[in-house]
Formats: C-alpha cells, sequence, structure tokens
C-alpha cells in the first residue's frame, strides 16, 4: 500500500513533504544540494523529483511516521546501496 504524501517547495532546493499514518500527520524536511545531486549524475533533473523519488524510496523500506525530520540525500546514499541506482532508474539518468 502506497502512503501519499505532498511535496512543498520551502525556499530553493529546500522542500517540505508532509505524509499521514494511522492519522497522525508527519513533516520531513528535504535540502537537495546542487553538488549531491551532481554527484548522482542527476544534473538537470527537477529537484522536486529527486524529493518524490527519495520519499518513495524510503517508503518502501519504513513507514513515513517513521522517517526522520530532516532527510539528507548523502546519508540515505550512504545506508541504501541501491539507491543511487535507484534514482537514475527512477528519474531516466544513465549515471556517469
Amino acid at each position: 500500500m502506497s502512503i501519499p504524501f505532498v511535496v512543498e517547495e520551502l525556499r530553493d532546493r529546500y522542500y517540505l513533504v508532509r505524509g499521514t499514518q494511522d492519522g497522525d500527520a508527519t513533516e520531513t524536511r528535504v535540502f537537495v544540494d546542487p553538488a549531491v545531486q551532481s554527484g548522482l549524475a542527476l544534473d538537470g533533473v527537477p529537484p522536486e523529483d529527486v524529493v518524490r523519488v527519495t520519499i518513495d524510496f524510503l517508503l518502501e523500506r519504513q513507514r513515513i511516521d517513521d522517517l526522520p525530520t530532516q532527510v539528507d540525500l548523502e546519508d540515505v546514499a550512504a545506508a541504501y546501496e541501491e539507491f543511487e541506482t535507484h534514482l537514475r532508474e527512477q528519474l531516466g539518468s544513465s549515471g556517469a
């Protein structure tokens, strides 16, 4: 079952992800660092798309109410070996 969530841009490259699980509202902040995005070979991909795919990826592994209040792409990549490949596959980039 997919948990719906909304991605809202707070300011340049900072996003707020809101969702609900079991009636409880949750919020997670995500910053898409341009250097990290480039290092992931995702130049030209809208940062909001990177956020959506990242949150979808995390929600396949944990509940939305278990997400940290701040998600760092580098931390996700360090924790999940398959994360970078997943991003490239979902966002249509062949990588470096």
